[in-house]
């Protein structure tokens, strides 16, 4: 079984995180509005860390880079 390294974690957690964000926002609607904005930090946080670590590991993959960016376009 290949094992995923951090920034393909991190980018799958941003791919998830937002419909479950989208969802809560329609369904709870007000109620929602602290749980959305923690979830939207931990998304943020979740992108920084993404970059950091990308470039200390210096991973020169451009198709993490379009991955990367196709998901903060969703973000």
């Amino acid at each position: 079984m290949k094992t995923l390294n951090i920034p393909v974690s991190s980018i799958l957690f941003r791919f998830i995180l937002e419909p479950i964000i989208i969802f809560l926002a329609v369904l709870l609607k007000k109620k929602s509005n602290f749980i959305t904005i923690i979830l939207k930090y931990l998304g943020l946080v979740s992108d920084i860390l993404d970059q950091i670590i990308t470039r200390k590991q210096i991973i020169p993959s451009e198709k993490l880079r379009k991955l990367d960016t196709q998901t903060d376009m969703i973000f």
